[in-house]
């Protein structure tokens, strides 16, 4: 009796948790996720040494 008290308690807990996550982290957002396009700086390389 004692381990089905526990089972539904420990149920009832994940319930909970998984109601509050879901209600904190929308699964539909308004706007979708778009991929994040990192572009490197030109770097160009320096002059050569003027030949005196």
């Amino acid at each position: 009796m004692r381990i089905a008290l526990i089972g539904a308690i420990v149920l009832v807990l994940a319930a909970g948790i998984g109601a509050t996550t879901l209600s904190v982290v929308p699964s539909s957002d308004s706007e979708p996720l778009r991929p994040i396009q990192v572009t490197a700086p030109q770097v160009t390389a320096p002059p050569p040494p003027a030949a005196d």
